[in-house]
């Protein structure tokens, strides 16, 4: 199916375990991939193979089957991949970890226990729960193939934005570049984008994982005006060793304090 015309693939990033096994499939079926489009196209992730199907930008990819379901795609099983469980010797004794190796087996259902997320006295379902947080991390991946309009225009059928799509990417410095291809972008401009998206997506709750990667002088400041400007009403979570990200945070937990000596 993959080598029929107009089909569109996107693959996996090289080294990767899935490429390693996409590349074998291929060659027990004697395929060229040079026929397959988009084979050249890569992602660094399950979801984000997902999400490039989604988006419309391929029709096919190979992944996890919870990665499909995330993005309510169809997914089709060609096979079954063996997942090792590294841990310490001295810790396989330990109730905690017996008990999850038992329910990874199957010998124990899950039968207690409750998640509830509430917004002041509202409960949150839990397949409303993602429309409560934003986050921006270093590793999380934008759909290359996309312009940054499609991109923001993608990330609204998930969680609403506070601006329109002109106003953000102005305010973020990307206004010239709305139109090019997110492949295109130096890796500043991906991280402006990615704040971009996280600081005005509606939610009540912030996530920011070392924030100014790859944030040139002028990109922090613009960071450090972000928040400022815009997110009065948001609790923000900073993950981050660089006081220049989190030195607006009333409070401040430090790994180090819990750390036995």
């Amino acid at each position: 199916d993959l080598g029929r015309a107009g089909i569109t693939f996107i693959n996996r990033q090289r080294g990767s375990g899935t490429r390693i096994e996409i590349e074998q499939l291929l060659a027990a079926q004697d395929i060229d991939s040079s026929h397959i489009m988009g084979f050249a196209n890569e992602e660094s992730t399950h979801l984000a193979v997902a999400a490039a199907v989604a988006a419309g930008a391929a029709d096919a990819g190979i992944g996890i089957e919870a990665a499909a379901l995330h993005y309510g795609l169809d997914f089709v099983p060609i096979m079954n991949e063996r997942y090792y469980l590294a841990c310490l010797k001295e810790t396989l004794d330990h109730p905690a970890v017996a008990t999850l190796l038992q329910v990874l087996a199957g010998a124990v259902m899950l039968s207690e226990g409750t998640i509830a997320c509430t917004n002041q006295t509202v409960t949150i379902a839990p397949e409303k729960i993602h429309s409560q947080v934003s986050i921006a991390a270093p590793y999380l991946e934008l759909i290359e193939e996309m312009t940054a309009v499609e991109m923001l225009q993608f990330h609204t059928k998930f969680k609403a934005l506070t601006l329109d799509n002109t106003s953000l990417l102005s305010l973020v410095g990307l206004e010239k570049a709305a139109q090019k291809q997110i492949r295109y972008y130096s890796s500043g401009m991906k991280q402006r984008l990615k704040l971009g998206l996280a600081i005005f997506s509606n939610t009540p709750i912030l996530f920011l994982d070392e924030p100014c990667t790859n944030l040139d002088a002028e990109g922090i400041a613009l960071y450090q005006q972000l928040i400022s400007d815009y997110c009065k009403q948001k609790l923000i979570i900073v993950s981050s060793n660089d006081k220049q990200e989190y030195g607006f945070c009333n409070e401040e937990l430090k790994i180090t304090d819990y750390k036995v000596v």
